[in-house]
């Protein structure tokens, strides 16, 4: 990995933590949600098991892709494959949780990537599965595409917008996704 600690035995953990913490279907979900509770149970002092027979949330699944994506090794095996997919099956939809809830929260970026959104997704899915092209994946290069400028940069509604040079680094992420992704 680029902080030369690819081999690490913590970085193993981690990831073997990930793999432990998946759902039956392959993603990943904030373990309070699956069992219908508040972000408020944040608070309490125990620890809320998950429920693994709920669905992946593609908020939670493409924040840990983006680990994924960065590990050489890791981003290869047949879990990110299998949830770089499923992730990709659920653009333009709401989440299965609150916490995303709305389709148009597929549009809503940050860069640096915080949450999950169309960009940050791809970004992670053409690092992972480079050649996986699908109706949903299309129509987000399309959306993409028709957000673009004359100019060349990319539009769309950036959070967290208090720089000016925010436009720039958001456009590099979509040219970074087109050129792993060509149509």
């Amino acid at each position: 990995m680029q902080g030369g600690y690819g081999d690490h035995p913590r970085l193993e953990r981690a990831f073997s933590w990930l793999e432990a913490s998946r759902q039956d279907d392959g993603g990943w979900a904030l373990p309070l949600r699956t069992r219908g509770r508040k972000l408020d149970a944040l608070d309490e002092p125990q620890t809320i098991t998950g429920d693994p027979s709920q669905p992946f949330s593609h908020l939670i699944t493409g924040v840990v892709l983006r680990a994924y994506a960065a590990h050489p090794a890791h981003r290869a095996s047949t879990s990110a494959q299998k949830a770089a997919e499923m992730l990709a099956g659920r653009f333009f939809e709401p989440d299965a949780y609150p916490d995303k809830g709305r389709v148009s929260d597929w549009t809503e970026f940050c860069f640096p990537f915080w949450m999950t959104d169309l960009v940050s997704a791809l970004d992670a899915i053409s690092i992972i599965h480079p050649g996986l092209r699908t109706e949903k994946t299309g129509q987000a290069r399309d959306w993409l595409a028709a957000h673009q400028e004359p100019s060349g940069l990319f539009t769309g509604h950036l959070l967290r917008d208090r720089f000016h040079d925010l436009q720039l680094w958001f456009s590099l992420a979509v040219c970074r996704v087109f050129a792993r992704m060509p149509s």
